[in-house]
């Protein structure tokens, strides 16, 4: 993909519904989800003609009790019966392939759970630890990516499960209360879908009286995408209730969703160009240069050769500790450090030669840094300046003599790092 192909003029191409449904056991979620994929499929035959089929990932029997729905609306029900997490990635494919144009997953939270509980067992686990979550969730966020961008309507049903925080009273002690709902299935899922909803069994009780009335099945949308019935409530939700949110998606156009196959790992890479092993490898070499100059020129460990060392490094890096060299300076700032070094070091070394406890590091090391910035300016003339600018003399700023305070050999090397700077 060529950077000009990145982007591209923004318009609605959201075909196919990715609903949520979490909610506690008898609340409606079965039931809902298979008036949705009805009402979908409804859709679907007005716009193309075809009767398509609906799948069924089933992992409590739901199927059973909603299959004669199905079969009275006119369309076939396929089932999966399983709650293995490597079966449901596989059935999005499966079900598209055998004619399905919307898919029912209930219950998620056996998936997940199925996930949590072959992670455990494959590493002898009785007690997942925080590392772990490392290695599970990068697996589920796979399954997370087919349900964001598989061209098929998809309705995860889960169950609902309480959320939980401290709040401290007027004496100081923190009480562990309830805070909410969420669906029990890895703790970023409710990011994907457009459409959430939340399903409670609730009892009207009947002029006041206890055990009375009936018992409402309501549903609250937590999440609308298209921002048409965000907060609404419905009791016994039909398909109808959420046309707002239907209508917004554009299912008689193309689908475009995101691109899932797209990724970074040429910056990982242990081959090819522009990748991080590369740039790791450069980076060792700049350092190893950094070594190298004091060697080639024969700069060892006494008092005075130390102190210069630490001097140089300081005005080139901007800090003389071997550690924060290797570890903190950026790769850009690192490398022009080393090319500032490389061209001052030939007066360095003469004035370190001629007077070894007077040298003017600073000033030396600030006229070749200007001296490298006029020649990438002029690097970066245009051709007439270039020749205009010829011949011309150049003065150059005389620095200012400053005493260099020479320290002895113990202040001269402050820390442990600065002593494995050198050392090496």
């Amino acid at each position: 993909m060529m950077m000009g192909e990145l982007f591209s003029p923004a318009k609605n191409e959201q075909k196919y519904a990715k609903v949520g449904i979490l909610g506690f056991q008898g609340s409606g979620k079965t039931y809902t989800a298979t008036l949705f994929a009805i009402g979908l499929l409804d859709i679907h035959f007005k716009l193309t003609g075809e009767k398509a089929k609906a799948a069924f990932f089933d992992t409590e029997n739901g199927s059973d009790f909603v299959a004669p729905m199905f079969e009275h609306a006119g369309y076939e029900l396929i089932v999966a019966r399983s709650r293995a997490f490597v079966d449901l990635k596989r059935a999005f494919d499966m079900a598209k392939k055998s004619g399905a144009e919307v898919m029912i997953i209930d219950s998620l939270t056996h998936v997940w759970r199925d996930l949590v509980e072959s992670y455990k067992k494959g590493k002898g686990r009785k007690k997942l630890q925080f590392q772990d979550w490392g290695e599970i969730k990068p697996v589920w966020w796979e399954y997370a990516d087919i349900f964001t961008a598989f061209p098929m309507h998809v309705i995860v049903c889960g169950r609902a499960g309480y959320e939980y925080e401290y709040e401290e009273d007027e004496d100081g002690k923190k009480e562990l209360i309830k805070t909410g709902t969420k669906m029990k299935a890895e703790t970023e899922f409710g990011f994907e879908p457009s459409l959430v909803l939340e399903m409670r069994s609730i009892r009207r009780e009947k002029n006041g009286k206890p055990g009375t009335g009936v018992i409402e099945n309501v549903c609250t949308v937590l999440k609308d995408r298209a921002h048409k019935i965000n907060g609404f409530e419905f009791i016994f939700p039909t398909f109808k209730d959420f046309g707002p949110h239907w209508d917004h998606l554009k299912m008689a156009g193309k689908y475009r969703s995101v691109d899932i196959t797209r990724d970074s790992q040429v910056l990982f890479r242990t081959d090819g160009e522009g990748n991080w092993r590369k740039r790791q490898i450069e980076r060792e070499a700049l350092l190893e240069d950094i070594k190298g100059e004091f060697i080639r020129r024969g700069i060892g460990k006494g008092k005075e050769e130390m102190a210069f060392k630490h001097q140089v490094s300081h005005e080139c890096f901007g800090t003389d500790n071997w550690v924060r060299i290797k570890e903190e300076v950026n790769s850009q700032d690192l490398k022009k450090g080393v090319e500032l070094m490389k061209d001052a070091m030939d007066d360095l070394m003469n004035a370190f030669i001629r007077n070894p406890d007077g040298v003017d590091v600073k000033g030396i090391v600030q006229r070749h840094r200007e001296q490298l910035a006029q020649q990438r300016k002029d690097d970066d003339l245009p051709f007439d300046d270039i020749k205009e600018n010829q011949g011309e003399q150049q003065g150059e700023a005389q620095p200012a003599q400053e005493q260099i305070q020479q320290q002895d050999e113990q202040q001269g090397v402050d820390d442990e790092g600065q002593k494995n700077m050198w050392e090496d």
